[in-house]
């Protein structure tokens, strides 16, 4: 019997913002933590003057659709 598929066990290793190998759970929790806000508080410049004016959509906020 030939096995195509291989199991996969772990998880591969990352590294934190500062390049540092996170290898246990809780430094993986750590660098996740730390990219994230990092990546979610970082302020772009931009100008409210290349927004282009646009009318309200009418009608419900959310439909559903399953």
């Amino acid at each position: 019997m030939k096995r195509d598929n291989q199991d996969n066990i772990g998880d591969c290793c990352f590294r934190d913002d500062q390049g540092n190998v996170a290898l246990s759970d809780d430094a993986k929790k750590a660098a996740w933590k730390e990219h994230y806000e990092h990546l979610l508080n970082v302020e772009f410049p931009w100008s409210a003057y290349d927004l282009t004016p646009a009318d309200p959509i009418p009608g419900p906020l959310y439909t559903h659709n399953p």
